[in-house]
């Protein structure tokens, strides 16, 4: 049995959302890596640590949310059916 795969309206549809949530959130993330590298103030770097186990909880959260109630809060880490054949 061969899963169907979806048609080019639902693959350009899939790529946009994609390409939303990328633009809007990679250019926030390449500034404050920019801040946190290149300032001229001594970096405390309890902060960055700070910083990395937030961003690691709310990742956390997104799976937590997709174990409880089956969806994801964000379509970067959507998983989508493949199209390969299936074992019946």
């Amino acid at each position: 049995m061969f899963v169907s795969s979806p048609g080019p309206g639902t693959i350009r549809l899939i790529l946009l959302v994609a390409w939303k949530n990328i633009t809007f959130h990679a250019p926030n993330a390449v500034f404050v890596v920019i801040e946190v590298t290149i300032c001229r103030v001594p970096m405390p770097w309890g902060h960055l640590l700070l910083c990395v186990i937030t961003l690691g909880l709310y990742l956390g959260l997104a799976y937590l949310v997709h174990a409880i109630q089956n969806w994801y809060g964000t379509v970067i880490i959507t998983v989508y059916p493949s199209t390969k054949l299936l074992d019946s």
